[in-house]
Formats: structure tokens, sequence, C-alpha cells
């Protein structure tokens, strides 16, 4: 298990358990719905029940045609296939986020004088569940 501070260097995004390559960023954001129902003996104070849950993982990195990435993505966005995505390490004990999903948004951008880049977003199509690298 890691320990101590977390290097950003160690999060990958995984698809269908194969890592994304020449990734500079990845992400995980988990969102619960909140519905309102505060009453008036309840003095002013705010009171929510908690609804749909919406999950979302991004990964971003340097565009190249010949590693598993950019390929692996298009492929998944053009096809719309949903695919099993993971967030975490590769290291044995940290924990990790997975769902099904598919990708909602494929950005490629390619200015002058810089890499090309690309960002993909995958929304939630089964719930996200947390496990343990082994």
């Amino acid at each position: 298990m890691t320990t101590g501070k977390v290097s950003g260097n160690l999060f990958l995004i995984y698809v269908d358990g194969v890592a994304i390559a020449c990734s500079t960023t990845a992400s995980a954001s988990i969102t619960n719905e909140k519905i309102e129902v505060t009453c008036k003996d309840n003095n002013g104070a705010k009171t929510y029940l908690l609804g749909g849950q919406d999950t979302t993982f991004t990964v971003g990195g340097i565009f190249q045609f010949d590693n598993v990435g950019i390929d692996l993505l298009t492929d998944v966005v053009i096809n719309k296939t949903i695919v099993t995505v993971r967030f975490g390490t590769d290291v044995i004990g940290d924990f990790f986020l997975e769902m099904g999903a598919l990708i909602s948004d494929l950005q490629i951008q390619a200015d002058l004088n810089t890499p090309a880049t690309y960002t993909a977003t995958f929304d939630s199509y089964t719930p996200v569940t947390k496990g343990e690298t082994t």
C-alpha cells in the first residue's frame, strides 16, 4: 500500500484492464444529487435526501499513434462501446474506483508548436464500486 503523500503520477485510467499510455492527467468525480425536503418546522435549516449518483472519470495525455491510448479511446467513442473503467494505482493494497462507462466526450487538440493532446470523459453506465489492487 502506498504510504504518506501520494504522487499524482501513480494514478492511471484503465480501460478494460489496459492502462491508457502517455497520460498526463487523470481524475475522478462522484456527485450525489440532493433532493431538498425542508419543512417549516425545521426552523429554517435545510434538510436533504440523496437521489441519483453521477460518476465521471477523465483522462488526458499526449497524442501518439503508436501506443495504447488514443487508438483505443477513438474506437470506444466511435462505436459507443460500454467499457469497464478503473481509476487508481497499480500498487498492491491501494484502493481503486471502477465502473461500467461510455465516453461522452473525446477532444483532440493540435495547436501550432505544441504536442497534440487528447482528453476523454467517461460517464457512468453502472454504479461506481470501490476495490483493492491485488
